[in-house]
């Protein structure tokens, strides 16, 4: 499997503030003010995602029209790059040929050059320089408001500044040794009244020459079940390759293995516990297309889902044409997966 890489440009564009010394009690009082302000602008980021009306654009449009922007703002600020490169040359040239002969009207045109380029730099960045982060977040408020369209599902809101913490998929059982996440797009909602939590995450393990190695590309899905049982039960339905699949087996025995479809468990009266229909459901969820592998974690009272998928599903682009269908069959999958995890409810 090719290495793909989620767009996270929000990260490059973060800005790092550096306190200066000031007295005790000063200090105390500016570091309750920031971490009032961090909270306030922690609750006001989250988007309520709302149910699309009549007559409104189509995802897809929205997120080809703000992809058409960025691209003309790009198209601009190279235009100006290379006037800017034009320019500075012309007086650098002139100004070396000037040099010997008429060293004051050389050191004008050097000097015309730097504030030329300075000029051009400032310009550049305040009119032509690509929006990506507005485009992140009006593109995928869009995809989500179609993803979320259904009526059972009430109360999503995506926070594009939220991230998915290593610490919060270390303790799921399907992925050791992992050392970083990336993240995005995560929204949290309810789903017939029980909480949810989806995202489009990378998970990496250490180093493997001058690359870290993926052991997991796409869409995480959690949310609770109520189930009463001891260990955690791995259900594993592979596409046409072997694409990401887990590697936390230990202690665990294979309990059901047919053609590309694999549940793992502690015993063979561990998955007991689980609706009879349940893995039927979840074997009945076509891996194929966009979708390439899923595994589902089941743990006493949480179910996990990894669902990987390829590069034109987890990403958004920006030179090539946004993949409509990519939406299309996320949003089936994700409710296909749903309704069969409500089968772990009392």
């Amino acid at each position: 499997m090719e290495e793909k890489e989620i767009i996270n440009e929000e990260e490059k564009q973060e800005e790092v503030i550096e306190e200066k010394p000031v007295e005790e009690p000063v200090q105390e009082e500016l570091k309750v003010e920031i971490e009032e302000k961090q909270e306030e602008e922690s609750e006001d980021s989250a988007i309520e995602i709302e149910k699309p009306v009549d007559g409104e654009e189509s995802y897809d449009l929205v997120v080809e029209k703000e992809r058409a922007s960025i691209i003309a703002q790009s198209k601009k600020g190279n235009l100006l790059s290379t006037i800017s490169i034009i320019i500075v040359l012309a007086f650098s040239i002139a100004g070396v040929f000037t040099l010997t002969t008429i060293p004051a009207l050389a050191y004008s045109l050097m000097g015309a050059a730097v504030v030329t380029l300075i000029t051009f730099s400032i310009i550049t960045r305040r009119t032509a320089r690509p929006d990506v982060k507005s485009y992140i977040v009006k593109a995928s408020t869009a995809v989500n408001k179609y993803t979320f369209a259904d009526n059972r599902f009430s109360e999503v809101f995506y926070d594009p500044n939220d991230k998915l913490e290593l610490g919060d998929v270390s303790s799921d059982g399907v992925y050791i040794g992992l050392v970083r996440t990336a993240s995005r797009n995560v929204v949290e909602g309810k789903f017939e009244g029980r909480s949810f939590k989806v995202c489009e995450c990378a998970l990496f393990n250490p180093n493997q020459g001058k690359k870290q190695d993926p052991a997991f590309i796409g869409k995480y899905l959690s949310t609770t079940n109520d189930l009463h049982f001891e260990g955690k039960i791995l259900i594993i339905s592979k596409g046409k390759k072997d694409t990401d699949l887990p590697n936390d087996l230990e202690g665990l025995q294979q309990v059901v293995n047919e053609e590309k479809f694999y549940v793992y468990a502690n015993d063979e009266k561990a998955i007991k516990a689980l609706d009879k229909n349940f893995i039927n459901s979840i074997k009945k969820i076509s891996v194929s297309n966009h979708l390439l592998n899923l595994t589902v974690a089941i743990w006493s009272g949480r179910s996990i889902v990894y669902a990987s998928y390829d590069d034109a599903t987890i990403t958004l682009p920006f030179y090539e044409k946004y993949q409509a269908d990519t939406a299309v069959q996320y949003r089936d999958n994700l409710i296909e997966l749903l309704d069969a995890l409500k089968l772990l409810r009392e």
